[in-house]
């Protein structure tokens, strides 16, 4: 028998390590989806969102059917849960379990949460999309009753409703908080409607910025009637915030409302939002922080409201226009030159406790007092 050289083999080793390594990509790099429901395939042993998660090997892609999901889902690795429709059925919904909510987490302020869609800590981009979250009907435990709860975590969030947290006065749409991970989350193009407490939270309890969080062409009405303070948006602080280009209205709203709250250490800008109907001692925007830029925003209101409230003497606040209000802009005997551009038409006081130094150049349209103050 000819014997192969020593160059021969080598060749033949070679081009055996490439077939292997060809077989093995596409393993490798392959999808696992899962299911939920029989849209797609009769007599389907899924039945649960927690069920579809909690299998082996771990989706990448879960695809939940229309129905009603009665249950709080904690997602802990990187994956895409996403409603599907069979074209004639009503929406993927998750619900409250029907012997009630309990308290799941706690977030980083040792408060605890009872959160519908709870993602902790996934290490990877969890994206929900086409889904709704409602919370009507709910037994509440003493906690924050929270629709989706995106702890230290990072994803996207996309046409997804998140409806009716109501009941204790700690009823929360959404809450993103960050941590040692300064996770990115994005939530966008969504509805969140009738909360008792926050529509939209967002903080980490840190002197340092380590959340990135986009909210951005979403409507958001907090509705609900209560006897406690009311907003759209939360920023709390130690985040990096984009919001712009949301609906914020008050609808029946109580009286003291406000569309966004902005503590300090909230960095970032507050842009292009649409705010309507915080009218009854309500304020559009809460401006705390030195570092957030407030610029473009369009504020209606009418009766006692005040359009924007700014704490601070440097963070800019241009280009906004603010109709029928008490007061377009309260400088809180602050603020001063950082607020200028701004056009205020139809309200009582354009301009309202103004520093008596402050240079302030802005546009009036109708207005009965355009400054007041001295402070």
């Amino acid at each position: 028998m000819k014997m192969l050289t020593a160059q021969t083999r080598l060749v033949l080793l070679l081009g055996l390590f490439v077939v292997v390594l060809a077989v093995q990509v596409p393993l490798a790099s392959a999808t696992v989806t899962y299911v939920v429901g029989t849209c797609k395939k009769a007599n389907n042993p899924i039945t649960s969102i927690t069920q579809a998660l909690q299998t082996t090997p771990r989706p990448n892609i879960v695809e939940v059917c229309p129905g009603n999901y009665a249950e709080q889902v904690v997602i802990t690795f990187p994956v895409t849960v996403e409603g599907i429709s069979d074209g004639s059925s009503a929406d993927a919904l998750i619900g409250p379990p029907a012997g009630g909510m309990v308290a799941n987490a706690t977030n980083d302020l040792g408060v605890p949460m009872a959160a519908q869609v709870w993602v902790d800590n996934a290490g990877g981009d969890v994206n929900l999309t086409n889904l709704e979250v409602n919370g009507g009907g709910a037994v509440l435990p003493a906690a924050f009753f929270v629709g989706v709860f995106y702890q230290n975590s990072p994803g996207t969030m996309n046409h997804i409703v998140i409806a009716n947290h109501t009941g204790n006065e700690l009823g929360v749409g959404v809450w993103l908080e960050g941590g040692s991970g300064k996770p990115t989350v994005i939530l966008e193009n969504s509805f969140i409607v009738n909360v008792d407490s926050t529509a939209v939270a967002a903080e980490t309890n840190s002197t340092n910025s380590e959340l990135n969080a986009t909210i951005k062409e979403n409507s958001i009405n907090p509705i609900e009637q209560n006897s406690g303070a009311l907003y759209g948006i939360t920023l709390l602080g130690g985040l990096t915030a984009t919001v712009s280009d949301n609906l914020i209205t008050a609808g029946a709203t109580p009286q003291g409302a406000t569309a966004i709250w902005i503590q300090s250490g909230s960095d970032g800008t507050i842009s292009k939002n649409t705010i309507d109907g915080y009218n009854v001692n309500g304020i559009g925007i809460i401006l705390e922080s030195d570092t957030m830029s407030v610029t473009g925003n369009t504020i209606e209101g009418g009766g006692s409201g005040t359009g924007i409230k700014v704490t601070s003497s440097v963070a800019p606040v241009t280009d906004n226009t603010i109709r029928f209000g008490a007061a377009g802009i309260d400088f809180g005997c602050v603020a001063g030159s950082n607020v200028h551009s701004n056009t205020l038409m139809e309200d009582i006081v354009g301009l309202g406790n103004v520093p008596t130094s402050a240079v302030s150049a802005n546009t009036y349209y109708s207005v009965l007092l355009p400054r007041s103050g001295g402070c």
